[in-house]
């Protein structure tokens, strides 16, 4: 795959890279190649090779996928599968990232599909697809092949997943999309030390009484970022090779090595260096 920047007008000629971060990786997997391609900056259209089987995760933005005639709209925190041969077009005038896996050809079957971004599978699929891309270069060699590993088995499980209940629901509420974008932002920050109540909120657009309402049904909106810190130190021990329990602690939020210690024995049952 690769980017063409577009033109405010979306011209279809090719056109210079765009001029945003793009940055791939590739990992070498016994069943094939891997791709990650995360894209950011201005409008362009990213042209997929053929045969590709890809995950899209929007992270903040919109994009178009399909082609022009009939596009698909992917907005921030949302997830789908691209089959080959379905372009990506990025919203003109619009700040976006995004991260694109490239699967090897036979991973999945070749379905464009939205997939419900509050299912467990879904959100783990996400989450470890970032975690893999942000941290690979960091990862001995053992370590990252077996987290790309589990990376493309997870994909293959949503992807197998029965199609009536991996689409997303249509016309879901504006609080729904809300929900998906504060999530997308947090899932971003994770490692950020600053990152509350006010600091999401501004970032939507939302007072903090809104942005509660919105984490109403479950836990709070600190308790699911927290939630979500624990599980990525989880996935980071179980890698770690040595390095120091708060070191790994620190790269994803805690600032207290204390208050780590406790939260996670008491979410996972064992105390991190046990990992």
């Amino acid at each position: 795959m690769h980017a063409e920047r577009l033109s405010p007008t979306c011209d279809e000629r090719p056109a210079p890279a765009p001029d945003g971060p793009e940055r791939h990786a590739e990992l070498e997997l016994e069943r094939g190649t891997l791709r990650l391609l995360e894209i950011g900056g201005s409008p362009h259209r990213v042209v997929r090779r053929a045969g590709d089987v890809s995950m899209l995760v929007q992270i903040e933005g919109s994009a178009e996928v399909g082609g022009r005639r009939r596009p698909s709209r992917v907005g921030p925190g949302e997830v789908c599968l691209l089959p080959p041969g379905r372009d990506i077009w990025i919203e003109p005038q619009r700040a976006f990232r995004q991260l694109l896996v490239d699967l090897p050809l036979a991973s999945c079957a070749p379905a464009l599909r939205r997939l419900d971004a509050r299912r467990s599978d879904v959100r783990a699929a996400a989450t470890l697809a970032r975690y893999v891309w942000g941290h690979h270069a960091d990862l001995a060699g053992p370590e990252r092949l077996a987290l790309g590993d589990a990376l493309l088995r997870l994909i293959e499980r949503v992807a197998a997943h029965d199609t009536a209940g991996a689409t997303a629901p249509v016309g879901e509420s504006a609080a729904t999309r809300q929900r998906r974008r504060a999530e997308a932002f947090i899932l971003e920050r994770l490692h950020d030390h600053r990152l509350d109540v006010a600091h999401i909120a501004a970032h939507l657009g939302v007072s903090t009484r809104y942005l509660h309402r919105l984490f109403a049904d479950g836990a709070q909106v600190m308790q699911w970022v927290q939630e979500q810190r624990l599980q990525a130190c989880w996935q980071a021990l179980r890698t770690r090779r040595g390095r120091p329990v708060a070191e790994v602690a620190w790269a994803w939020g805690f600032t207290s090595p204390a208050h780590f210690s406790r939260s996670f024995k008491r979410r996972f049952g064992v105390p991190p260096s046990a990992v």
